[in-house]
């Protein structure tokens, strides 16, 4: 009886003629794969990119006004804006009571305070008391506020953030005057002549927040 072959023959043995090294010859023309950002950067591109990173960090630091609001303003405001400006301190109250919204928010709307967090602002000692001055308080809107302050016997920890970058000096003249004669209390206005020399007593401390003040260096500051 003939056997018959086996289906598997042809793949078990190779077709004649064949070389397995020809065969293999388009795999060893192949290349390696692309390593394009795997090489180390060069000296120079690391070193300049760094002179760039270190001249715009100065650039900024010299001439960003604080990142004040009216940094870039004319130094002298023209006869219509001056005109505009508040000059009596019952315009100056009108202001403040405006700008009194952004304080409501932690203070109240009554300046009742929040406990624990934000002091009053009502019969405060701070904004009418033996402690008040249109100087400590200038400087708390300016700069911001950190740290326990005792108001009324009570303490209060909640952070202020400062005011001096956006507001102007008048606008800050505003809400002092707002709040020193608001809600029963009965102190003086403060002008922005005030604010303004309290900025150029200071200067050098940014007003953008970054240099809060603290109530132990606001009793240093003499009462006026």
């Amino acid at each position: 009886m003939t056997e018959l072959p086996s289906p598997d023959a042809d793949l078990q043995t190779d077709p004649p003629g064949t070389d397995l090294q020809q065969l293999m010859k388009p795999l060893y023309r192949e290349h390696d794969e692309p390593r394009d950002g795997f090489e180390p950067v060069p000296v120079w591109m690391a070193a300049l990119f760094g002179g760039l990173l270190f001249w715009g960090g100065w650039y900024f630091a010299s001439y960003s006004g604080d990142y004040r609001g009216d940094a870039l303003d004319r130094g002298a405001p023209r006869a219509a804006e001056a005109a505009a400006l508040p000059d009596t301190p019952e315009k100056l109250a009108e202001l403040g009571r405006t700008l009194f919204a952004n304080c409501a928010l932690c203070h109240q709307a009554e300046a009742g305070g929040l406990p624990g967090r934000y002091p009053p602002l009502k019969a405060s000692e701070w904004v009418v008391g033996e402690q008040a001055s249109a100087g400590r308080l200038a400087r708390i809107v300016l700069y911001g506020m950190e740290g326990e302050i005792a108001v009324k016997g009570e303490k209060f920890a909640g952070p202020m953030p400062g005011f001096g970058g956006l507001w102007k000096d008048n606008q800050i003249a505003a809400v002092l005057t707002y709040i020193r004669g608001a809600w029963g209390n009965t102190a003086g206005a403060v002008t922005p002549a005030e604010v303004a020399a309290i900025r150029a007593m200071d200067v050098g401390r940014p007003t953008n927040g970054a240099r809060p003040v603290t109530a132990e260096e606001l009793l240093k500051v003499p009462i006026r």
